[in-house]
């Protein structure tokens, strides 16, 4: 989970740990950004390398949160897909992962 806003992440992390759903928060520190910069445009949506994808990811798309807006960003490239051997979701096809956390948080507004 990446985000600026640490009650808003804690209470995401809150709800998926009631709901099995293991959720840690990476860094976004400014330097991370770097790598998204571009000779051509105002920045790119890819890196150099495949090193930190995770991050990279949330850090562009940091560059279209407004001010102010507090934001979190659950990341589901790993997990979206084939994680039968986990007894709660299905044996095939997409896993709905977090779906049950993003039902939490929003009965806990």
């Amino acid at each position: 989970m990446m985000g600026n806003e640490e009650l808003l992440m804690d209470a995401v992390h809150r709800a998926g740990e009631l709901n099995g759903e293991r959720i840690w928060q990476l860094p976004m520190f400014e330097e991370y950004f770097e790598d998204l910069k571009s000779d051509y445009a105002d920045m790119k949506n890819s890196a150099n390398n495949p090193a930190g994808g995770t991050i990279r990811g949330g850090m562009f798309l940091k560059q279209f949160i407004r001010k102010g807006v507090n934001w979190a960003h659950l990341d589901i490239a790993a997990t979206a897909w084939d994680m039968g051997h986990v007894p709660y979701f299905p044996k095939r096809g997409a896993s709905g992962m977090y779906v049950r956390t993003l039902a939490q948080l929003a009965m806990d507004y």
